[in-house]
């Protein structure tokens, strides 16, 4: 049964909305530094205020539900991910501006378009469960290409992104092949 009195969580970050939106910005720049974006890849402030603001509303929407339970770090990050995915506030060069979009990570540097919103959703959302992107290993690519795939091609929603992080995060630290491969299955579904 839904309750309207917030978690103490909910109410941290609600009332901390301003200082997620420069966290966000932040690691926005270290992301394009790290990936070795073009210097002239910006991010839209005024998007970047609509990103903090659904996902501290999902959040609170989803905890309310829940019986105002605190949401894990695997759900935050998937509303993260979600979030960024879905407005995307890295507006895209066109034309012979396009080089700008382009990733330098070796895992991505071939794609023609470059994804730069998926990929910062990315780092963001593994970012706040504890894995740097940047150190994932030649095994990972695969893996990470899905994700991309996913988050940029279908209507992909929170509950399957917190499964898949849970899952990921799981792997990486315990390195179990089942769970790689329950991890695959999850993306490479339609």
């Amino acid at each position: 049964m839904p309750s309207s009195t917030p978690s103490k969580l909910i109410k941290k970050i609600r009332d901390g909305e301003r200082i997620l939106g420069g966290i966000l910005f932040h690691d926005f720049v270290a992301f394009k530094e790290r990936f070795g974006y073009d210097e002239k890849l910006e991010i839209n402030p005024f998007t970047v205020e609509a990103v903090v603001k659904s996902f501290v509303d999902d959040l609170e929407k989803y905890s309310q539900y829940h019986g105002n339970i605190d949401p894990d770090v695997y759900k935050q990050s998937a509303y993260w991910m979600f979030w960024i995915s879905r407005l995307k506030p890295i507006p895209l060069s066109l034309g012979s501006h396009a080089e700008t979009n382009k990733c330098r990570h070796p895992c991505l540097r071939r794609d023609e378009y470059g994804f730069a919103n998926e990929i910062l959703a990315i780092v963001v959302g593994l970012g706040k469960i504890g894995i740097d992107f940047s150190q994932l290993g030649a095994d990972y690519h695969k893996i990470t290409k899905e994700l991309i795939y996913q988050l940029y091609y279908r209507e992909i929603n929170p509950k399957q992104l917190y499964i898949t992080l849970e899952l990921l995060h799981r792997n990486i630290s315990g390195n179990s092949g089942a769970q790689k491969k329950a991890l695959q299955n999850i993306l490479s579904a339609p």
